[in-house]
């Protein structure tokens, strides 16, 4: 059986209308700077994890 391997991934910039946005976790309102922050992470990971 041949295993397909992703090599790609699509992001983008989440925009600053996120902060008006629902939320189902009752931690409050999404703060945009840290919405950065935690995307720019999540595009780390995927770069370690061999994605273009």
């Amino acid at each position: 059986m041949l295993k397909k391997k992703f090599t790609k991934a699509i992001v983008r910039t989440p925009c600053k209308s996120i902060v008006d946005g629902l939320t189902s976790a009752r931690m409050g309102k999404p703060e945009y700077h840290k919405t950065l922050e935690q995307h720019q992470e999540y595009i780390k990971a995927l770069q370690y994890c061999g994605l273009d």
